[in-house]
């Protein structure tokens, strides 16, 4: 195999195009064909916000906020690196095998290297995480623990090498008083303040659409209990006679129901659930101890009984009016994130996480992220 010097090369804008330094902001890209020049790697400042991934299980990696990523490292790459700083090439591609880790995060300013450990074996994540830290840049390793807060993460000493400690789940004993006694403060105030604008939404059903103003469904609540969920009505009196009709046009995976353009859906009913005015109701679940404000969708009885053991998992705390899945995916989400959010909750539930959903719902619901 070449050493990384002759591994790696540099390409460059033509002459013409600029007389000064490669643009430090360009993109890599590694396409077969692209000309290679002897041009030595620049030394060059590393920015912790560059990010360089290294092994195929990092490819996946959701986005995080302030981070770009330059380029990625894998055992599929037998072709010498290169390093394209020209504005018009491709954002991600594979420049090369984890071997080059240390001369394309220089040539990239790659300040931040991730790892896989599961592909890259401990011998050599071993040697890159030394390697990389000596040369300037901050090693993060990518392990199989997913769904754990960072919260309950600490690097612990172990015979021969670091460990990954995880703190057990937390049990809620008085910190679920504490959650129902904020439950029953806020949905009280909050019924008083919204009473005008839920009596206008209920009047506006009324007029629009007639009678049977509330919504009233069978949901699962905490340990499998069956309780019956309010709403405002934002569909044709008829609408579960009428769904065996379209589950052939389900836009959700799983058990799961979700139609964009769900033609039960009554016109005040769009902007209802847009606003998710339809919502409101539900304050009165939670003053009777069926729900919480901030949890777990509520399911259905007929989604409960295609869980698997994983999701079931929902059901150790009462569901919520808002909480993740509905923050961050809403319609958008798959049956892997559903899990992912709201068992993640259950988790690592947080007094202080319920305070941060419960700001994030404000922007998602004015925003209309993923209405349906």
């Amino acid at each position: 195999m070449a050493s990384g010097r002759e591994r790696l090369r540099l390409v460059t804008p033509p002459p013409a195009a600029t007389t000064a330094t490669p643009d430090p902001d360009g993109v890599l890209a590694h396409p077969a064909g692209r000309a290679r020049t002897g041009v030595p790697v620049p030394a060059a400042r590393p920015d912790r916000r560059r990010v360089l991934l290294v092994g195929d299980g990092t490819r996946d990696l959701p986005a995080r906020e302030g981070r770009s990523v330059v380029g990625h490292l894998g055992d599929r790459s037998s072709d010498p690196v290169v390093v394209d700083l020209r504005r018009d090439a491709p954002r991600l591609v594979t420049l090369g095998r984890p071997e080059d880790a240390v001369e394309v995060a220089r040539a990239t300013r790659a300040g931040t290297v991730v790892l896989s450990a599961d592909d890259l074996g401990p011998a050599r994540t071993n040697d890159l995480v030394h390697r990389l830290s000596r040369d300037g840049r901050h090693v993060e390793v990518l392990t199989a623990v997913h769904g754990v807060d960072r919260h309950r993460l600490r690097a612990a000493a172990g015979q021969g090498g670091a460990v990954l400690a995880v703190r057990p789940v937390g049990r809620f004993t008085w910190r679920e008083g504490v959650k129902r006694a904020t439950d029953v403060v806020l949905a009280s105030l909050l019924l008083v303040l919204c009473a005008p604008v839920l009596a206008a939404a209920a009047l506006a059903v009324r007029v629009a659409d007639g009678p049977d103003v509330l919504f009233r469904q069978q949901r699962v609540g905490r340990d499998g209990t069956v309780f019956t969920l309010f709403k405002l009505r934002t569909m044709v009196t008829d609408a579960e006679q009428r769904l065996e009709d379209l589950l052939r046009h389900n836009e959700a995976a799983g058990p799961m129901f979700k139609m964009r353009d769900d033609p039960r859906v009554t016109r005040v009913g769009k902007v209802l659930r847009s606003t998710s005015l339809d919502e409101l109701p539900q304050l009165v679940n939670v003053l009777r101890g069926e729900m919480s404000l901030v949890g777990p969708r509520p399911a259905l009885p007929r989604e409960v009984a295609q869980w698997d053991d994983g999701l079931r998992e929902r059901l150790r705390v009462r569901p919520g009016i808002t909480g993740p899945w509905q923050v961050h995916g809403r319609f958008t989400a798959s049956l892997d994130e559903y899990e992912r959010l709201d068992v993640g909750y259950v988790d690592n539930w947080t007094l202080w996480g319920d305070l941060r959903l419960l700001v994030l719902t404000v922007p998602a619901v004015l925003g209309r992220h993923g209405a349906a």
